[in-house]
């Protein structure tokens, strides 16, 4: 059963795949996570533990009161706009589809030997995102031509995702949760080359993505990583990583553009400006229930005030992205969460627990310029990992 959960991770970015389940729309990522509690459910039935497991569930939520907080949130939400049918295939894969997961994951992870069974799963993810978007870079395959190099856009990989961005939010939470336990297998001597090489080609594909938020959370997270265990080699190492990728930058015309094109008028960058205030426009018309899921998206024209920009169904800002769609039990039960998540797991000595701090540091890095959670994948991956606690 360990090894069928595990395969959610890779069919997440899987979604934009639609299928027809008997008359209603869905996707490939929806169909393997029915899959998955089917196969969970007859597993439970074999060995008689249905009722083992609804007394784990009763008290998860008891222990995770937050948990159960959000996904009244994203009930509640269904109901603002009064068209909670329109509504329920988001409610599904952004709330329902990825917490269940989170159960099942803490049911499931009984011990380090099975999260590390995940954490090495993430280091094949990275590898194989990571190489298809350095071959995609060198060669064109598979790039959309809107990202093949412009006068209005650098070139950008995108690996198995649709834009650079969807796979740089995917792929840098995931390299920072990698960080602690690559650090740690080099003194272990516990597979550092095979590591060490998977973790290299993640991350020269998030180069290759141009995502500067992608950027700002490997790099946050890694500098925090590297202030907060005190540890003098690695300090060292991270100052040795971040100076030579500082030099690289500077030394690649491409790579400099994009990071200093926000201070040159560029459109995307102060694109973020006009939708951050467009949230904010929209939490002031209603600041306790928000404008429902979907809500932002629906309007987005009265909303923005540039509209020589392109819609966009999320003001990219985690926590004007939270209020908007969920209204404020959405944004406090999210917050409080994770803080509450990123104090356990500061504290904890445990290598994989400190991996899913570094993952919330990348993810709210990312957060406060782009969109890191309402999409299927990201909805999914969250939960995923955040069961590993």
């Amino acid at each position: 059963m360990l090894y069928i959960f595990l395969l959610s991770l890779l069919i997440s970015p899987l979604y934009f795949i639609k299928i027809n389940l008997l008359g209603i729309p869905g996707n490939f990522l929806m169909l393997g996570v029915l899959a998955v509690w089917l196969m969970f459910f007859l597993q439970l039935l074999k060995q008689n533990a249905l009722g083992l497991f609804f007394q784990f569930v009763k008290k998860l939520f008891r222990e995770n009161f937050f948990v159960g907080l959000f996904l009244l949130s994203g009930l509640i939400s269904l109901f603002v706009q009064g068209e909670p049918i329109k509504n329920l295939g988001q409610f599904f894969v952004l709330f329902v589809q990825p917490v269940s997961l989170f159960v099942i994951g803490k049911y499931i992870f009984t011990d380090n030997l099975k999260k590390q069974k995940l954490i090495n799963l993430i280091y094949f993810t990275v590898s194989v995102c990571g190489m298809y978007a350095i071959f995609q870079y060198f060669t064109n395959f598979g790039l959309p031509i809107l990202f093949q190099g412009n006068d209005i856009e650098l070139k950008r990989s995108v690996s198995f995702f649709l834009h650079p961005n969807f796979y740089a939010l995917f792929i840098a939470p995931l390299l920072a949760l990698l960080i602690p336990d690559l650090l740690l297998s080099t003194k272990t001597r516990t597979f550092p080359n095979l590591k060490i090489l998977a973790w290299l080609f993640g991350i020269t594909g998030l180069i290759f993505s141009f995502s500067r938020a992608g950027w700002l959370g490997i790099v946050g997270a890694l500098t925090f990583y590297a202030i907060w265990t005190g540890d003098k080699k690695i300090r060292q190492t991270a100052a040795i990583v971040i100076t030579i990728g500082i030099i690289i930058a500077l030394a690649t015309p491409s790579i400099k553009t994009k990071l200093f094109s926000p201070f040159t008028g560029e459109k995307s960058a102060s694109s973020r400006i006009t939708l951050w205030q467009s949230g904010i426009k929209a939490i002031k018309s209603s600041p306790i229930f928000g404008l429902g899921l979907g809500g932002y998206a629906k309007e987005y024209n009265n909303l923005i005030s540039d509209k020589t920009l392109p819609p966009h169904n999320y003001p990219h800002n985690i926590f004007l992205n939270f209020w908007t769609e969920t209204g404020l039990t959405g944004l406090i039960s999210f917050t409080f969460f994770i803080l509450f998540t990123l104090s356990k797991t500061l504290k904890s000595k445990n290598i994989i627990h400190t991996g899913v701090a570094m993952f919330l540091i990348a993810f709210l890095l990312q957060g406060q310029i782009d969109n890191p959670y309402f999409k299927n994948d990201l909805a999914l991956v969250f939960w995923l990992i955040m069961s590993l606690v």
